[in-house]
């Protein structure tokens, strides 16, 4: 219970704190995620080969893999379970605002990665150290970044799986974390290279497979859309939360879940970001721009549909909704959507968690963490479910705050965006 209450103060702050910084780095870039917004659709076309370990689009897929999937389908239906339809307001307007400090933290990463690394994307460790002037505080995000890496990305993306592999087709709960593991071994065998080669070709057709059932699910429940809408408006701003409580107490919990979520789902100021693309050496103006996407498309299109599936149908997640229009086909469809998410993420956090390992341990430590990330998934069996959802979002704050923090150090930098030309 204690871990419960520090966790939702700490959401509170965190949330608080992340869309100040919004707020402030697209003032001071006047928009410039909403002015490069043509130059995104441009970048989609554009190929970019590399001969990298991590080539700029798949920095972008592995990125966008460590975002969407559970936050967009469990965590949506969970940030409307506790604040109200209005945290899906409140997601959004995190995304928008947050869609230019991902463009920054990716910015930023590409011009102070140091130039003889071109594996592990350690950009976000450097700008923490220099811009905070102290290796401790680096190694105190690496630490984070591990940690966040066990926890919410293997643990509680195994869970949310196994949970919907048991409702969907009755698996036996120990079942999915064991081949996971299994799977899990099979790529991390083959290194990043390997983990960001299937992320590239198996994400697009996953999206789009997930989109495609929800948007039937929406179009099916077509009558109930624009009640929906007005309920995500009218709860924002609602005095009393749902069941009650102090006034002003709908308003906080509809804007610490809905900011909480986005933050679990886009990971924009988190410094993942910086992770994934860090290493790719391409151009740091034109790569930002997939940080853009990954924040619209995540938060603005995917949890949109996740939360209309819920909303139109009156259900908790996205897997009984499809359940009430489509039956146990669409729930088995959109179970496997969110299996397939799942261990996704679970691809991209192996390589966040290792890159922050082999940072403080030394390249010679890689195939530790990944005994150790091989594990993690099978340790779901004996967690709690609470407890995990509470340290993930205690570990992803803190890296938060020094990733936040560490980035007011490069205001010029930051300023400097709103006169670049795309």
């Amino acid at each position: 219970m204690m871990l419960t209450q520090l966790a939702d103060g700490f959401g509170l702050v965190t949330a608080g704190m992340l869309m100040l910084f919004g707020l402030y780095a697209t003032v001071s870039t006047r928009g410039a995620a909403f002015r490069f917004f043509p130059a995104v659709f441009r970048q989609l076309r554009r190929g970019e080969p590399s001969d990298r370990t991590v080539s700029p689009f798949r920095a972008f897929a592995t990125s966008l893999a460590g975002t969407i999937g559970v936050g967009n389908m469990t965590g949506v239906g969970i940030a409307v379970a506790l604040g109200g339809a209005g945290a899906v307001f409140w997601m959004w307007i995190s995304a928008f605002l947050c869609m230019t400090v991902k463009y920054f933290e990716i910015y930023l990463a590409l011009r102070v990665q140091p130039r003889e690394e071109t594996h592990y994307g350690i950009a976000p460790m450097v700008y923490v150290r220099n811009g905070l002037e102290s290796k401790g505080y680096a190694a105190l995000f690496a630490f984070f970044g591990i940690c966040s890496a066990l926890t919410m990305g293997s643990m509680i993306q195994t869970k949310a799986a196994a949970d919907a592999a048991r409702d969907a087709i009755n698996l036996p709960q120990p079942l999915l974390p064991l081949i996971f593991a299994g799977c899990l071994g099979v790529f991390l065998t083959g290194g990043l290279r390997r983990i960001t080669g299937a992320l590239e070709r198996i994400l697009p057709f996953l999206g789009g497979a997930f989109l495609l059932i929800g948007v039937l699910v929406i179009a099916l429940r077509g009558g109930a859309v624009i009640p929906a809408f007005r309920r995500i408006f009218t709860e924002a701003f609602s005095v009393r939360s749902a069941s009650g409580g102090f006034v002003g107490s709908g308003v906080a919990l509809a804007f610490r879940h809905g900011v909480g979520n986005g933050l679990f789902s886009h990971e924009a100021g988190l410094g993942s970001a910086g992770l994934a693309h860090g290493a790719c050496g391409a151009d740091p103006k034109t790569q930002g721009l997939w940080g853009i996407f990954e924040v619209f498309f995540d938060t603005i299109v995917v949890s949109t549909v996740s939360a209309l599936m819920i909303l139109t149908t009156d259900t908790e997640d996205p897997l009984a909704a499809a359940e009430a229009v489509l039956g146990p086909v669409g729930k088995g469809l959109v179970a496997l959507c969110l299996i397939l998410f799942a261990f996704l993420a679970l691809l991209s956090w192996s390589c966040y968690g290792e890159t922050c390992f082999v940072w403080l341990c030394g390249k010679s430590s890689a195939k530790v963490f990944r005994w150790l990330y091989l594990l993690s998934p099978v340790a779901v069996l004996v967690a709690s479910e609470t407890t995990l959802w509470a340290s993930a979002e205690i570990l992803n704050g803190s890296m938060m705050i020094l990733n936040l923090t560490a980035l007011t150090a490069y205001r010029e930098d930051l300023k400097s965006v709103r006169h670049l030309k795309l």
